[in-house]
């Protein structure tokens, strides 16, 4: 592919991984099979689409709470 392999930097490996992926992609639109790419998916499903998920809280959550420290230790006596 005449990649240059001699640093990271050049990014060769996102560049076979892209490569690779236009070939499957090819080879099945070949075969008359569908796929989706990874860039349609998302939007085909309903479930990404989070309009309708304004009241729903997703958990688990990070909360604030109050300092430990600050609480009232009242319990231990």
């Amino acid at each position: 592919m005449g990649l240059d392999t001699s640093r990271d930097r050049t990014l060769w490996r996102d560049r076979a991984l892209l490569e690779l992926n236009v070939a499957v992609l090819h080879s099945y639109e070949k075969a008359g099979v569908t796929m989706m790419d990874h860039h349609a998916s998302g939007r085909a499903v309903t479930l990404y689409h989070k309009d309708h998920w304004q009241d729903i809280e997703l958990t688990p959550a990070y909360r604030a709470q109050p300092d430990a420290w600050k609480e009232d230790d009242g319990w231990r006596h």
